[in-house]
C-alpha cells in the first residue's frame, strides 16, 4: 500500500482541525456558566458566573401583560413534505434549530406530526403554548385556506405561532403529495397583504431588543408591511420600517413572522425570541452589560410587573442563555 506523503498528511490534519473546531463552536460551550435572579419591589437582583472571560447581557423585558411561551411544538412530518425542503433536509434543519434552543436555555419543546398538530388545535386554552412552522407549509389536517380551518382556532385560544421559510398560508400539503399553492391565503392571513418577496436588507436596529438579545438576521424577505394595523416590528429594520421580525395579534393570540429563508441567523434570532420570553409588543426596560470572569452580582431597576429577565453570554455570537425570571 502506498504511504501518504507529507502534503496529504498536512491536508488531512487541516480538514480534521476545521471539522473539530467547527463542532466545538457549533455544539460545545468553551466554558461553564450559571445565572440566578430574584424579584425585588423595584426590579430584580441577579448573580451570574462564568469560568472564562465572557461578555454578558442581563436584559429585563416588559411582556405587556402577555404570557410568554413556556411550551413549544415544532411541526415536522415526513409524510407531509414542505414545498421548500425534502424530508431529510427538514429533519436536519429542525435538529439545528433544536440545538439553538438548548444553547439559549429553552428545553421544553417537542416535535409533532400532522395528526398531533390537529389535536393541539382542540385544546381548551393555548395560552403559554407556541407552534413553530419551519418551512412555510401547513398540512391539510389543519389548513386548506378556509376561515373555518382548525389552524385559526389556535390563535383564537391565545396560542402563539412562529413562522419561517415562506409566506404564511401560501402553501398546504396533503399526505404523500407535493405542496400546493393556496389562492385564498389572505382570507385567513390578512396581514400578508404587502408582504415583501425578497431583495431588501435591514441595516439598523429596530429597538433595544436587537442589541440586548444579539439579534442579527438582516434579510427582509417575507417581512410584513409596516402599514398593517397593529403590526409591531422587532430585530433589524430598513428605512421604510420593514423589520426582520414582525408580530401581529390574531384574536387573543400572536403571530410572529421571522423574515428570510431558514438559516443559522434565523435560528439564532428565533431561539432567542422564544428563550427570552418575548411577547407581542415586548420592550426592554432595563439592561446591564459587561464582561465577567468568576462571579458578578447586580440589580436591574424597573417598575413594570410583567417582566422576564434573561441572561445571555457571548455578545454578538451567543454561547449560552437562561431566563432567570418570568
Amino acid at each position: 500500500m502506498k504511504k501518504p506523503d507529507a502534503i496529504s498528511i498536512i491536508a488531512v490534519g487541516v480538514v480534521l482541525f476545521v471539522i473539530l473546531g467547527g463542532m466545538s463552536v457549533q455544539f460545545g460551550y468553551p466554558g461553564q456558566y450559571s445565572a440566578e435572579g430574584t424579584v425585588t419591589p423595584t426590579g430584580a437582583d441577579f448573580n451570574i458566573e462564568s469560568s472564562i472571560s465572557t461578555e454578558y447581557a442581563v436584559v429585563a423585558i416588559d411582556n405587556k401583560s402577555e404570557v410568554p411561551v413556556s411550551k413549544l411544538y415544532i411541526f415536522i412530518d415526513s409524510d407531509y413534505v414542505p414545498y421548500c425542503a425534502s424530508a431529510s433536509t427538514a429533519d436536519y434543519q429542525v435538529t439545528l434549530f433544536e440545538k439553538n434552543l438548548l444553547q439559549k436555555g429553552f428545553s421544553n419543546y417537542e416535535r409533532v406530526d400532522s395528526d398531533e398538530l390537529s389535536d393541539l388545535m382542540s385544546t381548551p386554552s393555548a395560552v403559554g403554548m407556541g407552534i413553530y412552522v419551519p418551512f412555510g407549509t401547513l398540512p391539510d389536517t389543519v389548513y386548506t385556506g378556509n376561515p373555518s380551518d382548525k389552524f385559526t382556532e389556535w390563535t383564537s385560544k391565545g396560542g402563539t405561532v412562529y413562522w419561517t421559510g415562506g409566506v404564511p398560508g401560501k402553501y398546504t400539503v396533503s399526505e404523500g403529495k407535493s405542496a400546493v399553492s393556496v389562492s385564498s391565503a389572505q382570507v385567513v392571513f390578512p396581514f400578508i397583504d404587502g408582504i415583501n418577496n425578497g431583495g431588501l436588507r435591514a441595516d439598523q436596529p429596530a429597538d433595544m431588543l436587537c442589541s440586548g438579545l444579539s439579534l442579527r438576521s438582516s434579510s427582509l424577505k417575507y417581512s410584513l408591511s409596516p402599514e398593517y394595523p397593529g403590526m409591531i416590528g422587532m430585530g433589524m429594520q430598513n428605512d421604510e420600517g420593514r423589520c426582520t421580525i414582525s408580530s401581529v395579534k390574531v384574536g387573543a393570540g400572536t403571530f410572529f413572522l421571522i423574515a428570510g429563508d431558514v438559516s443559522s441567523t434565523v435560528y439564532n434570532d428565533l431561539s432567542l425570541l422564544i428563550a427570552s420570553g418575548v411577547t407581542y409588543g415586548s420592550e426592554v426596560v432595563s439592561i446591564k452589560e459587561g464582561t465577567v470572569k468568576g462571579q458578578v452580582s447586580g440589580s436591574l431597576e424597573y417598575s413594570e410587573t410583567d417582566v422576564s429577565v434573561y441572561v445571555l453570554y457571548g455578545g454578538y455570537f451567543p454561547i449560552y442563555g437562561k431566563r432567570i425570571i418570568g
